[in-house]
């Protein structure tokens, strides 16, 4: 069983309703350290290869610059339901524009 040592989201805060022994008992049960300290003492991983691990998965995670903007790249669905509502006539519904503008499309299938 595993035990999760943080907190629910940044505005919970655990030690409020957990106890410092609990949170240490657990922490010295985490499933990952105990994996991590049986590969050390097989001699399979250690401090360097972690490193060199983290190093690679920090530059694979390090987002690219593609030279567009987050506002140019608009999705194929997006840019098919934007022509479908350009190509459906006018909806007769003014007063509630954004909810037919959904809706009238979907009837006019």
């Amino acid at each position: 069983m595993s035990y999760r040592s943080g907190h629910h989201s940044t505005s919970d805060d655990s030690s409020r309703y957990r106890t410092a022994g609990e949170m240490a008992t657990w922490r010295a049960r985490d499933p990952a350290a105990r994996f991590r300290r049986l590969l050390d003492a097989a001699g399979w991983w250690d401090d360097a290869r972690e490193a060199v691990l983290r190093q690679a998965t920090r530059r694979e995670a390090r987002p690219r610059p593609s030279g567009l903007r987050v506002s140019e790249r608009v999705p194929v669905a997006l840019r098919r339901s934007q022509a479908a509502r350009a190509a459906a006539p006018a909806c007769h519904h003014a007063s509630c524009r954004a909810a037919c503008d959904i809706i009238c499309v979907v009837r006019r299938k």
